[in-house]
């Protein structure tokens, strides 16, 4: 009787331990920290930046805008919506006047020494990444900018790192180009 309960007992263990389900991950961990660079060939600072993670399906209903500034007066006057709106506030404001807020939403410090981290569910997703430098009396030449990037969160086997790069320049604010700190810089800034 027991040799049979030890057999029984070791048969479950068997089909148990064989299961062919895998783990599934529902959700995923996105690592995120901001940059900015004095020149375009210099080494990237840490940056002040918010991020803000919205649903993809969003992109449709906003219209995102690159300015440019002839001087640090012009600059100095700017008013972006959207990036007031994400910056101060942490929403969009769609075409007609809705108000989306985010998903997910992280702030990370320049005096931060690790990346930030936020977990995400599985899906596409667009981030916003909202320069936060402030240099007063005056603005920051990184400040007044924020970049946007499409992302599938997925299973993995490393994180999802996102670092994007500001430009340390009067010449443009709203919208810039994403520039992962691990990479150069695709356009021209003065």
């Amino acid at each position: 009787m027991k040799k049979k309960n030890y057999l029984l007992f070791l048969l479950i263990s068997i089909l148990v331990s064989c299961n062919s389900k895998e783990e599934v991950f529902t959700t995923h961990d996105v690592w995120v920290m901001g940059f900015k660079a004095l020149s375009m060939d210099s080494d990237r600072d840490h940056c002040s930046t918010r991020f803000l993670f919205f649903k993809k399906s969003i992109l449709s209903e906003i219209e995102p805008k690159s300015y440019t500034a002839n001087d640090f007066s012009e600059f100095g006057k700017i008013k972006d919506p959207i990036f007031f709106n994400l910056a101060d506030n942490g929403f969009l404001k769609t075409k007609d006047g809705n108000i989306i807020y985010p998903v997910f939403d992280i702030y990370v410090s320049e005096k931060s020494e690790t990346y930030g981290t936020v977990t995400i569910p599985v899906g596409k997703y667009v981030v916003f990444a909202v320069s936060r430098d402030v240099n007063y009396p005056a603005r920051s030449q990184a400040a007044l900018k924020y970049c946007m990037k499409e992302i599938e969160v997925k299973e993995r086997t490393s994180e999802l790192i996102l670092s994007p790069t500001f430009p340390t320049t009067y010449s443009m604010y709203g919208l810039v180009p994403w520039v992962d700190v691990s990479e150069k810089f695709s356009y021209n800034w003065k």
